[in-house]
């Protein structure tokens, strides 16, 4: 510190390539619960984030260590830990988020995703993983259509297009282009891809919750979460940090069970108790399992 003023401001060599998605982002799109609020109906969202996320990371970018974690309350994060994924400049991560956002607009734009005429292998990858859960999610979880103000929204977006398309032909004195050629994967897009926070990826000095944070308003543990049994995972079933105390003094109550009291007495207790590590005691083994595999595959 007393040195302070002799040095230039400190500037940060390398982070991990972090994506942020919060169910927050889809409240236009989900009708079961908004703001903080999430359920087994709309947890969905999140699960079709992932898997078109990991893929486009992974195929796209050729990257290998992404490490999936529960936020604790609403969302997930997304930690890429490569080495050339950790040293990329501001503009890199600026330029790798863009090529992934595609539902793009405010709340008052009713059409917030265009796509080109000729679909890119990585829309085309995404549509299919959307199209496993539409149905589900969107007609039956969601009953999304089943509000007539949200047909209208649907209809309105095709309705402006159209429009669009008459004034461009007219100007342009051209036949009809046909831009709506993809109108019902521009819907399912914009109801089910990924909404992300770019400010959180194109910034070296932003803050994350690390791995195995307890989250200040839920006490819920930030965890890991498992891309092959990503379909599987439930966040209510997400422990506590009060619910591992307790998992723990079960744990250790029940080893004293077994334990005669002349043992006891005699010093003879039995301690196994004490050779397993606290974790070890609780339901949060499997995420540090999971953890511990992915620290080793980054070494």
């Amino acid at each position: 510190p007393s040195d302070q003023r002799t040095a230039s401001n400190f500037h940060p060599l390398e982070k991990e390539l972090v994506f942020d998605i919060d169910m927050t982002d889809y409240d236009e799109v989900r009708t079961c619960c908004s703001g903080a609020d999430i359920c087994k109906k709309c947890w969905p969202f999140m699960t079709v984030a992932l898997k078109i996320l990991d893929r486009a990371l992974r195929e796209d970018f050729g990257f290998d260590h992404l490490l999936w974690v529960y936020s604790g309350r609403r969302g997930i994060h997304c930690w890429v830990c490569d080495q050339a994924a950790r040293e990329l400049s501001p503009a890199a991560r600026s330029a790798i988020v863009e090529y992934l956002s595609v539902v793009k607009g405010g709340e008052y734009q009713a059409k917030k995703v265009h796509l080109p005429e000729t679909l890119h292998p990585s829309l085309k990858q995404a549509d299919k993983i959307i199209s496993k859960y539409f149905e589900d999610l969107m007609l039956n979880k969601q009953e999304y259509f089943d509000p007539p103000e949200n047909c209208d929204k649907v209809v309105a977006i095709q309705a402006k297009w159209d429009i669009i398309n008459q004034i461009d032909d007219i100007v342009m004195q051209k036949g009809h282009k046909n831009r709506s050629k993809h109108f019902i994967t521009e819907v399912k897009f914009q109801l089910c891809y990924p909404r992300l926070d770019i400010n959180v990826t194109k910034g070296l000095n932003h803050l994350l919750k690390a791995p195995f944070c307890v989250h200040p308003k839920t006490g819920r543990v930030c965890v890991p979460i498992d891309i092959k049994t990503v379909d599987s995972f439930d966040p209510f079933t997400v422990p506590t940090i009060s619910s591992l105390c307790q998992e723990i003094d079960e744990y250790d109550d029940s080893l004293r069970d077994i334990n005669k009291p002349e043992d006891i007495a005699n010093g003879e207790e039995k301690s196994i108790a004490t050779k397993i590590e606290d974790y070890n005691k609780t339901s949060l083994r499997t995420s540090i399992e999971i953890f511990k595999r992915f620290v080793k595959n980054l070494c």
